[in-house]
């Protein structure tokens, strides 16, 4: 009853290569986290899967959020292919205080609504996508989420998708859309967000995976 989420996921072709994930890592802490793989179509699902995989599996054996992203890494370089990467936000929730931990590997930075209705972009953290360079140290970041407070996730298929001019959507845009969204469910904020997006795509042909998670505190 602390949380709420709500997800959605187009891929452009049958399967894709982004994801989404969240689950409790113990009583308190809710991790969630985005991804998104180079490539598209079974190759980028493959190596989208492995990467889910480990990331679930690193988590509930470590706390800190950076050493989350780290040790994946670590293991994903024997996986990767010369073109092969993902980048990756990753997240910890405490449902009793509001706190959220956080880690960015590359990763478009995700937005904070406020309950008062205010948007911002979430400070991003050092760090590189994954599964190409070794010995590499991610930092970590802290924000403090209020009753009612919301941060929306999305991978760069929102941000990158063009109209029939070749225009991109962009930051700007979408920050427009959530600014108008005060007040609405988590549902209506992501399914309005798509919608949006695809009255200014005009008919062009989806070029990327479009994934989008969004997360309330409720108190």
């Amino acid at each position: 009853p602390e949380v709420d989420l709500y997800a959605e996921m187009i891929t452009a072709k049958e399967v894709g290569g982004d994801f989404y994930d969240f689950y409790f890592i113990d009583q308190d802490r809710l991790a969630f986290l985005i991804g998104d793989v180079s490539g598209k179509g079974i190759p980028a699902a493959i190596y989208m899967a492995v990467c889910r995989t480990l990331l679930k599996a690193t988590a509930h054996q470590v706390v800190h959020p950076g050493e989350v992203l780290r040790k994946v890494n670590a293991l994903l370089i024997p996986e990767s292919e010369a073109a092969t990467f993902v980048t990756v936000f990753y997240g910890v929730l405490n449902t009793r205080t509001g706190e959220v931990q956080y880690s960015n590997g590359g990763h478009c930075a995700p937005y904070v609504l406020r309950s008062h209705g205010a948007v911002e972009p979430l400070p991003l953290t050092d760090g590189f996508l994954l599964g190409k360079i070794e010995h590499i140290d991610y930092d970590a970041r802290k924000i403090q989420l209020g009753k009612g407070d919301s941060l929306f996730l999305f991978t760069d298929g929102v941000t990158e998708a063009m109209d029939l001019g070749s225009d991109l959507y962009e930051e700007k845009r979408l920050e427009s859309y959530l600014q108008g969204t005060n007040g609405s469910s988590l549902e209506k904020v992501v399914k309005g967000s798509i919608t949006d997006l695809k009255s200014f795509a005009g008919g062009a042909e989806q070029s990327d995976d479009i994934t989008i998670l969004a997360l309330r505190y409720n108190g």
